[in-house]
């Protein structure tokens, strides 16, 4: 009776294999439940949730649970079992989404230097729909970097290959003139113009296929269409009105027709295709913008066929029409906006990471690291010093690999701090930012010693005159200030308890902080400052 033993035999003899409080079942498993989200509000006792719970899953009250003062009763072992495995699929999907989420954030800046070159493309050449202009740049759009059945695929080579860019596109099926006998099975078969299949680029190849199943095994395989390297893609084609069509072109090599497939996202893909190419060949990827196109879409025989463009105001915008005229094509596509009024995104500064900030080691040998936690380098490579010698080996970082050199291959020189670009000079409306502007600027000049903080959250100093890099504080920067007449014209707030000395003046873009007790002005923030 102490051990709880009686009320377990109780439990199994009434045919029930678990029970749990409400509190507990409630804690564990209410995210399987929509309605016990915290945007949901559900308001009610634990009995309550317990049974909302138990009725989203579809279990019925009764013969597969029951609710008692305290607990809940499951009758079936493997009612326990499933409930375990959906609670581990939901935490997988939450998992996926912070990835996801982590992995948007972390590539942010990285997509909007892409959506700049992509833009580059096709600026003033080629008519923009309205909502095409400011969407956000994604590369893959389906998730396949978690798909099982992709990572395989793109893993053949013994490589695996870098996604640049994923989506859904409809390929035009185009079969050329059709002979005698072509032209009577057309007569009682029905033939579809367009496929529906995925388009995936990655640093390497250009891949299309789609999911099947396999009759013999009922599992989903993947059907691939074609598999081109990217150094067989001779260009692609495009005209010159608002529509997602796109021609690739292909080598003979590769042993694979041109391709005319509606994009939603073309812009993104010829961009992005144009890029991956210029990286692996080291040329740049011929895009060409024609209204009228030709392409054989045979491999065995000449088979040409004439693809053109039709401006079309019947034609709803966001929209277009593909016609088979004969063994031609027509495209009709609406009005969109002209290309000298779409505006260009914002251009991201590119920071070199090449430039080393901090103490630097230059490597005097060649060195091949051995260990895991070894870092191979060069002769004449360049080292971020991240901790001082320690038994003969110095811990560094190159390029963005971090590990162990041994201190007799390597040489300690100094760096200057690495900066992307001269700050913007402020200027103030009125009198009193305007001077304490022009005092900041005479300071700067003065100045000889800076305080610089690099991305690890070390501090050390820079001499501006010498180029000279030291951890010491020198002492010139301890030298008392000198005491300056206060301003009248300086921004004034009014009297409060504790007023801070430190304000801050937004000007523009550039933002610096006045002391209003030594008339004082500098960029970085005041310590202790709240405001």
């Amino acid at each position: 009776k102490y051990l709880g033993l009686l009320e377990n035999v109780k439990v199994r003899r009434a045919g029930y294999a678990f029970r749990d409080s409400f509190v507990r079942f409630v804690a564990r498993y209410r995210c399987l439940c929509p309605k016990l989200e915290a945007k949901a509000r559900f308001r009610g006792t634990e009995a309550e949730m317990c049974a909302a719970i138990c009725e989203h899953i579809g279990w019925r009250k009764g013969s597969e649970f029951l609710l008692g003062k305290t607990k809940i009763f499951i009758q079936l072992a493997a009612s326990l079992f499933l409930l375990e495995d959906l609670i581990e699929r939901r935490r997988n999907a939450a998992a996926v989404v912070i990835q996801k989420a982590y992995r948007r954030f972390k590539n942010r800046k990285k997509f909007l230097i892409f959506r700049y070159k992509c833009y580059e493309v096709i600026a003033g050449k080629k008519e923009r729909r309205r909502q095409s202009i400011s969407r956000e740049y994604r590369g893959d759009y389906l998730d396949f970097r978690y798909n099982a059945l992709v990572q395989s695929l793109i893993s053949q080579t013994g490589r695996k290959e870098d996604i640049q860019f994923a989506d859904r596109i409809k390929v035009a099926i185009l079969r050329g003139k059709k002979n005698l006998f072509a032209k009577i099975r057309s007569a009682f078969v029905k033939e579809d113009q367009f496929a529906h299949r995925f388009i995936l680029l990655t640093d390497a190849h250009l891949y299309s296929f789609t999911f099947a199943v396999d009759p013999e095994t009922n599992k989903t395989i993947v059907e691939v269409y074609f598999k081109v390297p990217i150094t067989q893609i001779t260009g692609v084609s495009m005209s010159t009105l608002a529509d997602n069509y796109t021609i690739v072109h292909f080598a003979s090599g590769a042993r694979v027709v041109d391709v005319l497939s509606a994009c939603r996202r073309k812009t993104e893909f010829a961009g992005l295709l144009s890029i991956t190419y210029e990286k692996v060949t080291g040329k740049k990827l011929p895009v060409a913008f024609n209204n009228k196109v030709t392409i054989n879409v045979s491999l065995k025989k000449q088979k040409p066929v004439d693809i053109l463009w039709i401006r079309d105001t019947n034609v709803a915008p966001g929209t277009q029409s593909l016609k088979l005229i004969s063994h031609n094509v027509r495209i009709h596509a609406p009005p969109g906006i002209p290309p000298n009024q779409v505006q260009p995104p914002p251009k991201v500064a590119e920071v070199d990471n090449t430039k080393v900030v901090g103490v630097v080691l230059e490597a005097m040998y060649d060195f091949e690291g051995k260990e895991v936690d070894e870092l191979s380098i060069k002769a004449g490579d360049r080292l971020k010093m991240l901790e001082e010698e320690n038994q003969g080996w110095y811990r560094a970082k190159l390029g963005t690999k971090t590990g162990y050199v041994p201190a007799e291959y390597v040489k300690r020189v100094t760096a200057s701090p690495a900066r992307t670009k001269e700050r913007k000079v402020a200027t103030g409306a009125s009198r009193g930012v305007g001077s304490a502007l022009n005092k900041l600027k005479k300071q700067t000049k003065k100045m000889v010693w800076e305080e610089v903080q690099d991305e690890d959250g070390s501090v050390y100093y820079y001499n501006h005159e010498t180029g000279q890099s030291q951890w010491e504080k020198p002492p010139e920067m301890n030298a008392p200030k000198r005491a300056v007449a206060p301003n009248k014209f300086a921004p004034q707030k009014k009297a409060a308890a504790k007023e801070s000395e430190w304000e801050k003046i937004v000007d523009g873009e550039d933002v610096y902080y006045f002391n209003k007790r030594t008339n004082e002005s500098q960029w970085e923030k005041p310590p202790g400052f709240v405001g």
